[in-house]
């Protein structure tokens, strides 16, 4: 998803390009634009929670059960992608009189941004909280190789998240 969107993304751009006073181009373009990272979110959460549950006996990190890792981080994935989805459409606005308008709308969607921030910063001191856990249960044998590479892609994932 967080490529097609990507890709919509660019292809509302060239075709905003082409007609340019269309603002529905530019809306549609940045709105992909800015929310295709959170579908990345979602994937990381999702592969940490399933290894949780796979990888470590008691099947839960910090007390939260796998089951419940998915649904809470993709929950609050959600409230951002709302939050980011308000202020960034409020930013597209063209009227010369809607300064705070726009203002406004910065604010929001940086605030959605520090949201997730937050958020990926909480997870990935959990995902390390997993590779420990998972180190430590030393029963992978072979397989544990495989589940630090993997962890260790996901780790740099939610870093380029965040340099975002």
């Amino acid at each position: 998803m967080a490529t097609a969107w990507e890709c919509l993304a660019f292809v509302f751009r060239t075709v905003g390009a082409h007609d340019q006073q269309q603002l529905g181009w530019v809306i549609a373009g940045t709105l992909l634009l800015l929310l295709a990272p959170l579908w990345i979110n979602a994937f990381v959460y999702m592969t940490v929670a399933r290894l949780v549950h796979y990888l470590l006996p008691a099947k839960k990190v910090w007390g939260i059960k796998a089951t419940w890792l998915t649904r809470f981080f993709v929950g609050l994935d959600i409230v951002s992608f709302l939050v980011q989805a308000v202020g960034g459409s409020m930013l597209s606005n063209n009227d010369p009189d809607s300064y705070q308008t726009v203002r406004t709308g910065q604010q929001l969607y940086m605030a959605g941004i520090g949201v997730q921030l937050a958020f990926v910063v909480i997870f990935s001191a959990m995902t390390v909280g997993v590779f420990l856990a998972v180190r430590r249960e030393g029963r992978l044998g072979p397989d544990l190789k495989r589940a630090k590479i993997l962890i260790g892609i996901l780790l740099a994932v939610l870093v380029l998240i965040m340099v975002r």
